[in-house]
């Protein structure tokens, strides 16, 4: 799409898609919604 064309949108071009398809993570980031961990889970 270009500039021009995006200007009469009501809504914003799509910038991120976060897919999250384990529930494994080894960052450990304080502001982590998902409570993930670095460990093996039921599932």
């Amino acid at each position: 799409m270009t500039e021009a064309a995006g200007k009469n949108r009501l809504t914003p071009d799509l910038k991120l898609v976060a897919w999250e398809i384990t529930k494994r993570c080894n960052l450990f980031c304080v502001h982590c919604r998902a409570a993930a961990t670095d460990a093996n889970y039921e599932g």
